[in-house]
């Protein structure tokens, strides 16, 4: 019984140690695709090139990432940070107005910090249907559904009118995106770093345009 639980322990460090590897070449592919799509656009760069700047075998690429579409994908959700605003869902304590203005800090952090892979790759999302459609799938679906469970339970709570808590998740989601868009496109209204732009923003959609705090 001792030495099955020896091998037990021994077989999750196993695991555990070859799961921070993936992590770690995983991220070193994608920084790397990040450089060489900045620097070369989406449709020029080559899975030879991202390999050779990652300093991997191609056929190593290709054995975390079938192809550019997935790279592209994968690049993604790692801007969007997907995995760190699905954590912040998880508990829905905070109240919407201080979730959201930490998440407009965040989104507007993470645009400036990656404005040029940013650039470079978006162009190839809007114009090619199959990866607009991956992406719908795999960035703006996700983002539902942790955002989803998160309204219904601020509604529960009172801290939200009690309203279709899909429709608020769309217009959030839309909200978000429009401001990324505005941003890259150089709307001076974003891009010339006005601290309180977050709180008027949180101000509008907690309260409304509404005189007096009413919502309209």
């Amino acid at each position: 019984m001792a030495q099955e639980r020896r091998e037990g322990k021994g077989g999750s460090r196993r695991a555990a140690a070859r799961a921070r590897r993936v992590e770690r070449r995983t991220a070193q592919i994608l920084d790397a695709a990040a450089r060489v799509f900045a620097r070369k656009g989406f449709h020029r760069a080559t899975t030879r090139e991202i390999a050779a700047e990652a300093g991997v075998s191609e056929g190593t690429l290709y054995n975390y990432f079938e192809n550019k579409q997935a790279l592209l994908i994968a690049m993604w959700e790692r801007l969007a940070e997907i995995e760190s605003l699905t954590r912040s869902l998880g508990t829905g304590d905070e109240p919407p107005d201080v979730f959201l203005w930490e998440v407009l800090h965040q989104r507007f952090d993470l645009f400036r910090r990656n404005v040029n892979v940013i650039q470079a790759v978006l162009p190839e999302l809007l114009s090619q249907a199959e990866l607009r459609q991956a992406f719908l799938r795999r960035m703006i679906q996700v983002t539902k559904e942790a955002l989803l469970p998160y309204i219904e339970r601020q509604i529960a709570l009172g801290r939200l009118r009690s309203v279709d808590p899909e429709k608020v998740t769309l217009i959030l989601q839309a909200f978000f995106l429009g401001l990324m868009v505005m941003d890259l496109s150089g709307e001076p209204v974003i891009t010339r770093g006005d601290p309180d732009l977050p709180d008027q923003l949180v101000e509008m959609l907690i309260h409304g345009l509404g005189t007096g705090g009413e919502a309209c």
